[in-house]
């Protein structure tokens, strides 16, 4: 199957710069992490099933796998997931009812994408977590080389960036607080 959505090496381009960077400043490589919204949430979770090696947690704000990196994950490494998604994203709709085009959508609903990166950690237990009066907080727990999988679901919040002024908490503080224990 072609796992691309262009003829780009994305995946090859990123995974290159990760390794030029750890060289060039002497970075562990094994606290080597990707973020990104929207679309760059959508090549967090691509790198997560295509570059696990290089990359060892993801997360993603208001994006999901597209349906090519959701066909083809099944063989990729367990590796730590974040996601923060608004329940009213309009433009990636956390009902999986995105527009096929160009392979972008087609993918299942966020919740069933979350229990795939929880089931491909072994994650034992899951808590929940009121986080503010709108957004629930779910930790997937004792996972296989203590990982974790954690998603935070916004009630009445669309397709931006979390902050304490709309949503109560700080996207960047709690996507640190994920990558921090890894």
């Amino acid at each position: 199957a072609d796992l691309e959505i262009s003829e780009t090496d994305d995946v090859g381009f990123l995974s290159n710069l990760a390794k030029a960077l750890q060289k060039t400043h002497g970075l562990n490589p094994n606290r080597t992490f990707v973020c990104g919204m929207s679309n760059g949430g959508y090549m967090s979770y691509t790198l997560a099933c295509q570059a696990s090696d290089i990359f060892h947690a993801v997360a993603s704000v208001t994006g999901t796998m597209s349906e090519l990196t959701w066909k083809n994950c099944s063989n990729t490494s367990p590796i730590p997931v974040l996601q923060i998604h608004g329940i009213a994203d309009d433009v990636v709709p956390i009902d999986g009812s995105m527009t096929t085009d160009d392979g972008w959508g087609n993918a299942p609903e966020m919740d069933s994408i979350i229990n795939f990166w929880a089931n491909k950690n072994q994650c034992l237990t899951k808590d929940t977590t009121l986080i503010s009066p709108n957004t629930n907080a779910y930790f997937y727990q004792n996972c296989i080389d203590s990982n974790e999988v954690w998603y935070y679901k916004i009630n009445d919040y669309g397709h931006s960036w979390p902050i304490v002024l709309d949503a109560n908490f700080e996207a960047s503080e709690v996507i640190w607080d994920f990558f921090s224990q890894f």
